[in-house]
Formats: C-alpha cells, sequence, structure tokens
C-alpha cells in the first residue's frame, strides 16, 4: 500500500497482554508486559509489538528454535479497545507503558533467521 494511503487509514487501539512468560521464545524480547499499540488491526499491532522489542525473528540454537511470542496467539492476548482513553488518530506505535523508549530497531536481521 502506498505511504499516503497507509497513513490515512483508520488506527485501532490493542492490548496486548503475555499469558505466559514460560516459554523461551521470552529470552528474546526486550519486555515481558502488559502493553497498549495502535495500529491497522491485530496481526499489525503484533508486529508493531515483535519489533519494537527487539524479538523479531526467528532464533535457533542447537536443536532449539523459538519463535517471538508477541506473535503467537498462545502467549500472548490481543485484544481490539473499542473504549480507550488512546487516540485512533496517529502513527503505528506503542503507546503504553509511556516511559519506554519504543523505536523499532533498525537491524540487518530483521525478519531474518539467526
Amino acid at each position: 500500500m502506498p505511504r499516503l494511503e497507509r497513513s490515512l487509514k483508520k488506527m485501532k487501539i490493542y492490548q496486548l497482554e503475555p499469558n505466559s512468560t514460560a516459554y523461551t521464545g521470552w529470552k528474546h524480547s526486550r519486555y515481558k508486559g502488559e502493553l497498549v499499540v495502535r495500529a491497522e488491526d491485530e496481526n499489525d499491532a503484533r508486529k508493531i509489538a515483535s519489533r519494537t522489542l527487539g524479538c523479531f525473528a526467528t532464533y535457533r540454537t542447537g536443536e532449539e528454535t523459538s519463535f517471538c511470542p508477541w506473535d503467537m496467539p498462545q502467549f500472548v492476548s490481543c485484544v481490539l479497545l473499542a473504549d480507550s482513553r488512546f487516540s485512533v488518530d496517529g502513527r503505528r506505535e506503542v503507546l503504553f507503558p509511556p516511559d519506554w523508549d519504543f523505536e523499532f530497531p533498525d537491524s540487518p536481521n530483521c525478519g531474518r533467521e539467526h
């Protein structure tokens, strides 16, 4: 989708919350608490969480393969908030917690196995 069209798309507010942090993939995430994200849809909200938290790839160590838990409904719930204190107007981003420096990592490994 062209950049202008994407920026005009109506955003929604999602709350993501870990169900369990026992999964080995959590060791690749910089944060393991509740998030509120402004995104286009649930998949976009999960992608924003994954990339923002530095957990955006498949990790292989020996025989173990782990995936980012923010992308996995069995480990993280993602609920559309119909009534939120956050505005739907604005860019795709993490809105809560407010004191975290959530910037998309500029990584050559983004989306690739390592």
